[in-house]
C-alpha cells in the first residue's frame, strides 16, 4: 500500500461518511468545517475522536465527528505511517460546490500555514467534503 493510495482511499472514504452524516442531519443548511482528531484501534478502526477545531455550528460539529467515527476501517496502512499514529481529518460541509472549493482553499493556506509553523513533525492528514 502506498501513501498516495492510501490517502486517496481514505479520503474517498471519508467524503462518503460525510455525506451519509450529513444527510441524518436535521439542520440542512449547516455549513463549516473543522479539524477532527483520532487514532486508530487494534482493527483499524477510529478511536478517541474529538474535536480539535470546531466550527461555528453544532450541527457541522456533530456531522464531523460522527462521518469519522463511522468511516471504518483504515488499514492495511502504507510503511510511512506507524498503527500508534494520531491521525487529523478536516471536514468540509457546504450547501453546493462554490462554496465547498471557497472552503477547501481556505483550509488548504491556513494548513500549510499551520505545518511551517508547527515543530513536532508532520500527521497523516485528510481533507474531504461533502
Amino acid at each position: 500500500m502506498t501513501l498516495e493510495k492510501w490517502q486517496s482511499r481514505t479520503a474517498t472514504r471519508l467524503t462518503g461518511s460525510i455525506r451519509r452524516a450529513a444527510d441524518q442531519n436535521f439542520d440542512r443548511d449547516a455549513t463549516g468545517y473543522t479539524r477532527v482528531e483520532f487514532r486508530l484501534d487494534g482493527e483499524g478502526r477510529p478511536q478517541a475522536v474529538s474535536l480539535a477545531q470546531p466550527s461555528s455550528s453544532p450541527a457541522v460539529d456533530s456531522i464531523s465527528l460522527r462521518a469519522v467515527k463511522r468511516m471504518g476501517r483504515l488499514t492495511p496502512l502504507p510503511p510511512q505511517i506507524a498503527a500508534s499514529s494520531r491521525f487529523e481529518a478536516w471536514i468540509v460541509v457546504a450547501s453546493d460546490a462554490l462554496e465547498r472549493d471557497a472552503m477547501l482553499r481556505r483550509l488548504r493556506t491556513d494548513h500549510r500555514a499551520r505545518t511551517m509553523a508547527q515543530a513536532d513533525g508532520d500527521r497523516p492528514v485528510l481533507i474531504a467534503s461533502r
